[in-house]
């Protein structure tokens, strides 16, 4: 009798780790979200290099392309979903998935996400802004963004 427990305990334990959904980690739409961190933190690093927070500049770079990695990585390993690539990805990545390898792909993104950082920084209008005016530009594109969350530990 004490057999017969022990053994269903353990059919039911593999059959449960065998069928539930992966850890939210590894989940289709956290993976392609990765996508839309990597885009922000590659903006977000833009915008402190423009305002000369190297440090900061550097981590974000490093955050971002390390989400980056991850999240072709899965892409190419099949653990996104269709659904969530369109529902969760920005199609400025979708647009730029081509490439030899992740390095070139993620360099098309990182050029793409700095056209966007500098919207409405080097420019008003038609006319271009000063440089003290650019600074200022981005300092708030960078607050209004809450770049400085991104990547830190809770």
């Amino acid at each position: 009798m004490r057999t017969s427990i022990i053994l269903r305990l353990v059919v039911a334990t593999v059959f449960s780790l065998l069928f539930t959904s992966p850890t939210s980690a590894d989940s289709s739409k956290d993976c392609a979200r990765m996508a839309r961190v990597m885009w922000s933190s590659f903006e977000c690093s833009c915008l402190a290099e423009k305002v000369g927070n190297t440090e900061e500049q550097a981590r974000l770079f490093q955050f971002g392309y390390d989400q980056g990695q991850k999240f072709i990585a899965a892409l190419k390993s099949n653990k996104i979903t269709k659904e969530d690539l369109g529902s969760e990805v920005p199609i400025g990545v979708l647009l730029r998935l081509q490439g030899p390898t992740p390095d070139f792909m993620l360099g098309r993104i990182f050029q793409a996400t700095a056209e966007s950082a500098f919207e409405d920084v080097f420019k008003s209008g038609e006319h271009f802004n000063s440089e003290e005016d650019q600074r200022l530009a981005a300092e708030n594109k960078f607050r209004k963004a809450n770049c400085q969350l991104l990547g830190r530990k809770k």
